[in-house]
């Protein structure tokens, strides 16, 4: 699988494990955050907070760590893949906070009477794209373009080989043809209890490209509507009765907005609701799940970087299954 780390202003790819490239990881992550050491754990933080962390971690001894140790001490564990996604700490008293990684069976706590807010720091994600195939089936000219070209309405893309049928056309160049990246995983290991590997919960789902129900996303269309500056969304399940309204709830990482959806459905007015789709805001941590009547809400604008500001759209492969054909 080809992979991409998402932090503000880094990304990368490669194809060997995650653990095979803890160097890659760490000299990338070096200038984007300061790390700090302690024995039971390490902290990363953001330079423009370090004048207000670095008199606590001055307190508590913390040991700056250099370009070359940060390898030993695995700061790779600050990238959310997986299961694993680094806490985000706040010392009292200090209105800043860091990413934190325990050691052994301090894993997912935070130092001392640092209290835990997970809103409150931006978390790395790595990303897999398929390597074989894409959301309709094509293959990439070149798995590289999935992280170097910009996102289109939100998702990655590569231009796919010459085949008549595969994909989208360019619009000025009706020869070529390109389709959107799938996120790499087993989702029907996960469907079936399989696996509870929160990429395998995100490659269930591919870009909502919202054609199954409108061509426009339209508020017209069964009430449906998206307040994306409020993280709102509204639909009616049938034309006659009240829009039910979806609100936003916290989500650390693209992955676990995913998992929210597959594993805790979505809810209006308290009535719990399959969950068919989602929309992701990562810098504001926001993932707003919705049911099958509103999967049509268009949240805009776009991300146009996996790391900037924006939305991104999807909908479950399985769900309208015309989309990913």
């Amino acid at each position: 699988s080809w992979f991409s780390i998402t932090t503000t202003a880094i990304q990368a790819v490669w194809t060997p494990s995650l653990i095979a490239t803890s160097v890659l990881l760490s000299s990338m992550l070096v200038g984007t955050f300061l790390f700090f050491s302690l024995p039971l754990f390490t902290i990363a933080v953001a330079p423009p907070f370090l004048i207000l962390l670095g008199p606590t971690l001055l307190a508590m001894n913390a040991v700056s760590m250099t370009t070359q140790n940060t390898v030993d001490a695995g700061v790779s564990g600050l990238v959310a893949y997986g299961s694993h996604t680094p806490s985000c700490c706040c010392p009292p008293g200090v209105d800043a906070c860091a990413l934190v990684v325990g050691k052994g069976r301090f894993s997912g706590r935070c130092p001392g009477n640092w209290t835990e807010d997970a809103g409150r720091c931006a978390v790395p994600e790595a990303l897999a794209y398929d390597e074989d195939q894409t959301v309709r089936g094509c293959q990439c000219q070149d798995n590289k373009d999935c992280i170097t070209n910009p996102l289109y309405h939100g998702h990655a893309w590569c231009e796919v080989t010459n085949h008549p049928k595969c994909g989208h056309r360019f619009r000025l160049q009706p020869r070529r043809r390109w389709d959107h990246c799938a996120i790499a995983g087993k989702p029907l290991q996960y469907a079936s209890k399989k696996s509870a590997s929160v990429n395998d919960a995100l490659a269930t789902f591919i870009p909502n490209r919202f054609r199954v129900w409108n061509r426009a996303g339209s508020a017209l269309t069964w009430g449906t509507y998206a307040d994306s500056g409020r993280g709102v969304a509204f639909g009616k399940s049938r034309l006659f009765t009240s829009s039910k309204c979806f609100s936003a709830r916290p989500a650390r990482t693209l992955a676990e907005c995913a998992q929210q959806c597959l594993d805790q459905g979505t809810s209006a007015a308290g009535k719990p609701e399959r969950c068919v789709a989602f929309a992701y805001n990562r810098r504001k941590q926001w993932c707003v799940r919705l049911p099958t009547y509103a999967a049509n809400a268009r949240f805009a604008p776009y991300a146009k970087r996996v790391d900037g500001p924006g939305w991104t759209n999807y909908v479950s492969r399985y769900h309208g299954r015309r989309q990913s054909k």
